[in-house]
């Protein structure tokens, strides 16, 4: 890192920079759940294909910026005097059960040359905070249990497991 690290609102030439890391996120947990649904990993080419059919990575481009622009929303950029090296967004979401506003860590992530630095701790103060300004009742979040470490960062903010989402293989035909 080169010069203290700071957080700052999304930028428009942020773009080429979260494009790459969305593609990486999305690449990451294709295979996962691509595994997780019986079959073997998916090959870098299917996983090119699928992004670039369906534009994923310009939606969630897209859906970020948008975010970013919203006061129902929390978009930040980790970076030092050079570089981006990481971004969390969070926004509100009324629990359809509970029926208490919630503050959701939508998408953090942080340049897997830049991890272990503290930079994905600082992100998660700064979105907490936010939080707290709009005095939610409670913090949620949605991780992969294929990521570690996550998990371990995660559970030592104060987030414990409620819920399980599970992916199986589609049924057997019978013959």
């Amino acid at each position: 890192m080169t010069g203290p690290l700071r957080l700052r609102l999304l930028r428009s030439d942020d773009a080429s920079v979260m494009r790459v890391w969305i593609a990486e996120y999305l690449t990451e947990h294709l295979r996962w759940w691509s595994e997780s649904l019986g079959e073997a990993p998916w090959s870098d080419e299917r996983i090119q294909e699928h992004l670039d059919a369906h534009d994923l990575v310009g939606v969630h481009w897209r859906d970020l910026e948008r975010a970013s622009e919203s006061t129902e929303c929390f978009v930040r950029v980790a970076c030092d005097a050079e570089r981006p090296m990481g971004v969390v967004s969070a926004e509100l979401r009324l629990d359809r059960y509970l029926k208490v506003q919630m503050g959701v860590i939508a998408w953090i992530y942080v340049a897997p040359e830049d991890r272990r630095q503290g930079i994905a701790n600082r992100l998660l103060e700064a979105a907490e905070g936010w939080m707290t300004w709009k005095d939610v009742a409670g913090r949620e979040l949605f991780v992969t249990h294929a990521n570690a470490p996550a998990l371990e960062a995660y559970r030592k903010r104060g987030f414990r497991l409620v819920d399980d989402r599970m992916l199986g293989p589609p049924p057997r035909q019978e013959d």
